[in-house]
């Protein structure tokens, strides 16, 4: 966030405990998960920040712009990017790509799943969605296919 920052000491998705920053700023977090980052640190939040959070999974998204509600935040993602790159660049392409996930092994899938939905599975819950994963697996003879959206914006100043 800041090269003159110290390097925090926290591992991967520990809290960032400086922020060095001049006012105002726009700050673009890159995999942004469920915005941890922010939401234990909403109290450094200044309001002449900028702060856009991008990630991957939409399902991510939803649940950053939940646990962030009261935060001027924006979500960057396929649906959401150009309008915020044009408020910066004179010319944005968006080049939109169908992708697809095939799932081979369920207990892969179980544990992304779970590292996700921490709180919503209860963990006495765990067998039973593993043994439901791998049965909805299996049912569509062994390759579970999950289609993503994915794409590129291509930004230019001039």
């Amino acid at each position: 966030m800041n090269a003159s920052a110290p390097t925090p000491t926290a591992g991967c998705g520990g809290s960032l405990i400086i922020f060095d920053l001049p006012e105002p700023c726009r700050i673009l977090e890159l995999g942004c998960g469920v915005g941890n980052l922010w939401v234990e640190n909403a109290d450094r939040i200044r309001p002449t920040w900028e702060i856009t959070l991008s990630d991957f999974s939409a399902a991510m998204l939803a649940k950053t712009k939940a646990n962030l509600a009261d935060a001027i935040i924006t979500t960057f993602n396929l649906d959401t990017g150009y309008e915020i790159l044009a408020r910066h660049f004179a010319r944005v392409q968006v080049d939109k790509q169908a992708n697809m996930l095939h799932i081979t092994d369920p207990e892969a899938l179980t544990a992304f799943c779970l590292s996700i939905t921490r709180s919503a599975i209860p963990d006495q819950s765990h067998p039973a969605f593993a043994t439901y994963v791998a049965q909805h697996v299996q049912a569509h003879g062994g390759t579970l296919q999950i289609a993503k959206d994915a794409g590129l914006f291509v930004a230019m100043k001039g």
